[in-house]
């Protein structure tokens, strides 16, 4: 007896019913239409996918709809939509994940690409809307946000029971790093607050600012305004450390030369400052241990009555002292209380 030969698969052609298990080829599109309900339920196994689609040139799946979601994805355990892009098919750049471009229209406002929000459960925190993960092991980005013409790269709005517009943490790095080739790297501003507010755990600047250029604009932190152009307030309101050989505070006056460098409402303190004692039968005195410069001007004043006054004042830079001179020796039973001020 011969041996059976093995039938071929059988393969539905146009206008032949579609074959479960079999490949199935036409040479027009095939609708279903369905009203009301689904059009089309596919349902697999626990391992399999419910629906695969493959285009050649073109999108492997495509939704539309007049007034619905054009595709809409849902899982019970799983992710709802998972998009996975394909390496650009020779071209420099990868392809993207998910593109999503937002609806015109004529008037109003245009629609949006891309939106996500967060689920809501039982828990204390909430679901986030979006969240966006670098690619690869060392430098990958998150999120990259570009504007069209004059508008923003990334706009946000906080909650409106106080919430933040934005909320960014840096792992051993900078939270919010911004930069820019002409202009500001940050702007802030507010309607009734702070336009930008900083706060710290440590004991670090809560706001810090560092220029690198060179001349007399380049400052590390700059306010304007029009009645105070910097407020301070602390144990000490502003504290000014110059780095070697340079200068811890400068006030200078206006710009066309009007207006008051330095104007002090209360008490001044100078550390180059103090108090020395002239003891009777004695006619100078000699202060030690004072900061002087070559240019270094110190001015002695009699600050009780005791029969005498400041002849002169004599610096030594080298030895960081200085001598005061009287007109005389101080009387038996006095002493001359001499206050004095380096200058320079």
């Amino acid at each position: 007896m011969g041996s059976l030969a093995k039938a071929a698969p059988a393969q539905a052609a146009t206008g032949d019913p579609v074959l479960l298990g079999s490949s199935n080829s036409a040479g027009a599109p095939t609708v279903i239409a369905s009203s009301p309900g689904d059009v089309l339920v596919l349902q697999t196994g626990s391992a399999g996918r419910g629906l695969v689609g493959a285009g050649q040139g073109a999108e492997g799946v495509a939704g539309q709809s007049v007034s619905g979601s054009g595709v809409t994805g849902a899982s019970t355990h799983g992710t709802g939509v998972a998009a996975t892009g394909g390496d650009g098919g020779g071209a420099t750049t990868a392809s993207p994940g998910v593109v999503g471009t937002g609806g015109g229209r004529s008037g109003g406002n245009a629609g949006t690409g891309v939106i996500g929000y967060g689920g809501t459960g039982p828990s204390a925190t909430d679901g986030i809307g979006v969240v966006a993960v670098g690619g690869g092991s060392s430098e990958g980005i998150g999120l990259v946000a570009q504007g069209s013409g004059s508008g923003a790269g990334v706009q946000a709005y906080g909650g409106s029971s106080g919430g933040m517009g934005v909320l960014a943490t840096g792992t051993g790095a900078a939270g919010v790093s911004a930069s820019s080739d002409t202009t500001d790297g940050v702007s802030g501003s507010s309607g009734s607050g702070y336009g930008v507010h900083g706060t710290t755990n440590a004991a670090m600047p809560a706001i810090f600012g560092q220029s690198f250029g060179s001349g007399v604009g380049a400052v590390g932190v700059q306010g304007d305004g029009p009645d105070t152009g910097v407020l301070g307030y602390g144990g000490r309101g502003v504290l000014g450390v110059p780095l070697s050989g340079g200068t811890g505070v400068v006030a200078s006056s206006a710009f066309d030369g009007t207006g008051i460098a330095l104007n002090a409402v209360g008490p001044a303190q100078f550390l180059l400052s103090g108090l020395a004692s002239v003891a009777a039968g004695a006619k100078s005195v000699t202060v030690t241990g004072v900061s002087l410069r070559a240019g270094s001007l110190v001015l002695a004043t009699v600050q009780n009555k005791s029969g005498v006054f400041v002849e002169n004042a004599i610096p030594n830079v080298a030895h960081s002292k200085f001598t005061i001179n009287l007109n005389k020796a101080v009387a038996t039973g006095h002493t001359a209380l001499v206050a004095w001020f380096v200058v320079n």
